[in-house]
């Protein structure tokens, strides 16, 4: 019988083993990730792989096949709502990639410490993090990118072409996730080539199973098919051409086909753009994620890669070179980014962030191996390294979302402001993928019948590529209707529009088609009603916030945590919808406060045009109370400079004494410089309107 000391010992064993190590740093990680997991579906793609993994349909193109499936089987879990198993599903990839990057640090020559500061860094990294807290498909891709290397660098080590058989496999099943994927053949061509020259059918074999793992793509068609009369299903394939279609993405302005056509030609101005992309690159994906000393550090570990005489270095820079030069010339193609485009492409590069760990690990090591050689025994120096990452921990609790409803409510928040069995026309990402969710998973509202606009053709489609669709029996409303083609008559249309039951988000959701017959007026600001031409306008409500919205729901918008655009896009809407209905009551008791938390949610870029055209439509109320509130709670920012030029030109307009006082304090402060920017928007907006604005001197009121 094995003693008490004994089997301490085999625990202190298992512990000090690799598969101990990285599965206890595992553990511990997936501890923190449910700490700060999303309850519920959160902004923009999340919502719709929520709903197609559900009912194992395809979801918005490529078809995701490979994570619906993963999903789906997460989706029996008895733990929360259905958005929060998903989002439990896409935590399991990051502690797997955790481990991954801990015994690819160790192939590569790192020692345990060394390999475990790596692991731990590159699952702290605030955008390998935030990824992995909601149902999404990059950190899966991670892991299907990270398990391509580890075989491929023990097909290298060991001359076992049985690796490279399962690093064609899971390279064929990755494809079901996420192209990037692509971007490691050429680490992986490196050991087939060098075990190809001597026995040629291993590229046959290697196609075999690459072509076995590709299968995964045939879901889209079979679910198509297996789904089409009984549940929600987004992208539709019942032929090779539509397949084909949502495979390489066509319903999108740059497809896989276009952004590979981008990498040829171009002379000294493509040249330009490569090295323009990789700067991109570096500021807003790796500086922006390691801090501004680390960085550095990993672009001289990557520099110094070729100059190493060891074949493990080479292909390191086989696997980072594709991600530092190829991607960023399909996708940071712009000297100046804005938010949108850098938010929407960041997350394509989380496998390379964690690629740029084990170069880390792998150069740090070298310098650790180099120190020791010197005689410096003593000096810890990988022991040191794991303090690295908890430099990291700081900024964590403010990736969580555990507390983020944002994309949800406003989702429900939508539905619940219309009458029943209204038409609501889909468009865009937060407003589509979230009102899926509510209607199919949570069967809110089903008497709304939700149409998409087909991006290919611009029709109106209750089924279609890249749109949703919508079974007869699926929503009452429908039901009473069973005869109605699925090409709408222009004639109905009419009249649910002069019934009032005719919504869509923004005016983009119309087709060309539809815009010259109908006007829109703004119905909260979560929405717009169409008008028909000729018909008496539907009544107008403004009031969105006060009479239709939970004031649980406002007080989360409030609190919810931003940093993205589609986050801050949900506020915006929140902050001007409670501006529009604070407009409409007036000043009074509690409506400062209000306006001030209203004022907390909207981009101050977004605020002056929002304003003025809240003036010009407004005909009670007081605007300057509302100017004052910017003021006093935005005395920072650039919205409150905006707002105390705008007071000075309203106050001026209308004669008022206080002008001069104001134009006084423009001058002191230095805001005159606004002036023109400010006066342009004002008469733009009163222009268009074709309106005279009347307001009452409140230049003295207090706030």
């Amino acid at each position: 019988m094995a003693t008490i000391e004994t089997r301490a010992v085999r625990i202190k064993d298992i512990f000090n083993s690799d598969l101990g190590m990285a599965g206890a740093g595992a553990l511990v990680l997936y501890a923190m990730l449910l700490a700060s997991l999303t309850p519920i579906i959160y902004v923009a793609d999340s919502a719709l792989i929520t709903t197609a993994s559900y009912y194992l349909s395809p979801a918005f193109p490529p078809g995701y096949p490979l994570p619906i499936s993963i999903d789906k089987l997460f989706t029996f879990l008895p733990a929360g709502s259905i958005a929060y198993r998903t989002n439990l599903a896409d935590a399991v990839p990051a502690c797997v990639a955790f481990a991954l990057v801990f015994w690819l640090a160790r192939g590569f020559g790192a020692n345990k410490m060394l390999a475990l500061s790596a692991a731990t860094l590159s699952a702290l990294l605030p955008l390998a993090f935030s990824q992995s807290l909601i149902a999404e498909v990059f950190t899966l891709n991670s892991v299907f990118c990270l398990l391509v290397l580890y075989l491929g660098l023990r097909a290298l080590e060991d001359g076992d072409a049985r690796y490279l058989y399962a690093c064609a496999f899971l390279f064929g099943l990755g494809t079901g996730n996420h192209h990037t994927l692509a971007l490691l053949l050429l680490p992986i061509a490196y050991p087939a080539i060098k075990l190809g020259r001597k026995r040629p059918a291993l590229f046959f074999y290697c196609f075999i199973f690459l072509s076995a793992g590709f299968m995964i793509n045939l879901l889209i068609v079979l679910r198509s098919f297996a789904v089409k009369n009984s549940a929600f299903i987004y992208g539709v394939a019942f032929n090779p051409s539509e397949f084909l279609d949502i495979f390489f993405r066509k319903a999108y302005s740059t497809n896989t086909l276009q952004s590979l056509q981008l990498l040829g030609g171009g002379g000294a101005t493509g040249i330009f753009i490569w090295l323009q992309g990789f700067v991109n690159l570096f500021k807003y994906v790796i500086a922006y994620n390691f801090g501004p000393v680390i960085s550095w550090l990993v672009l001289a570990s990557i520099l110094f890669l070729p100059f190493i005489k060891d074949k493990r270095a080479w292909y390191l820079l086989l696997a980072a070179v594709p991600w530092l030069f190829i991607l960023p010339r399909m996708t940071f193609t712009g000297t100046i980014q804005t938010e949108r485009n850098v938010d929407i492409v960041r997350r394509y590069y989380v496998p390379l962030l964690y690629i740029l760990c084990v170069i880390l690990s792998f150069q740090a090591y070298r310098v650790y191996f180099l120190v020791k050689k010197t005689g410096l025994r003593t000096v810890k120096l990988a022991g040191a390294l794991l303090l690295v990452p908890l430099f990291y921990l700081p900024s964590l609790p403010g990736l969580s979302v555990s507390n983020d409803y944002l994309a949800y409510d406003r989702a429900r928040d939508s539905l619940s402001a219309m009458p029943p069995e209204s038409i609501f026309l889909l468009y865009g990402d937060n407003v589509a993928f979230g009102t899926y969710y509510a209607q199919w998973i949570e069967g809110y509202r089903q008497d709304i019948l939700t149409l998409t606009k087909n991006p290919l053709t611009g029709n109106l489609d209750i089924y279609g590529r890249s749109s949703i669709y919508l079974n007869g029996n699926i929503f009452s409303f429908f039901k009473l209707r069973k005869g109605l083609p699925l090409s709408f008559p222009l004639s109905y249309l009419d009249s649910e529009v002069v019934k009032g039951k005719f919504f869509v988000p923004l005016d983009k959701a119309l087709p060309e088609f539809l815009k010259k017959r109908y006007k829109l007026t703004k119905f909260g600001s979560l929405s717009y009603r169409a008008t028909f031409n000729g018909q008496p306008s539907a009544v107008q409500t403004d009031d969105f916030i006060a009479g239709n919205v939970d004031k649980l729901n406002y007080e989360r918008s409030v609190g919810a945590p931003g940093g993205t655009f589609l986050a801050d896009e949900i506020k915006n809407l929140y902050g001007f919808s409670l501006l529009t209905a604070l407009s409409i009551k007036g000043p009074g008791p509690g409506t400062v406060s209000m306006g001030a938390a209203a004022l907390r949610l909207v981009n101050p870029e977004n605020f002056l045009p929002y304003f003025v055209n809240l003036l010009v439509k407004s005909s009670s109320g007081d605007p300057l109370v509302f100017l004052k509130w910017t003021e006093q709670n935005m005395p920072y920012t650039k919205m409150a400079e905006m707002a105390h030029v705008l007071e000075y030109v309203m106050l001026s307009e209308m004669g008022s004494k206080e002008a001069a006082v104001k134009y006084d304090y423009l001058v002191k402060n230095g805001l005159l410089i606004y002036l023109d920017n400010v006066k342009e928007i004002y008469d733009t907006a009163m222009k268009d309107a074709g309106v005279t604005i009347h307001i009452a001197s409140s230049a003295s009121s207090g706030t």
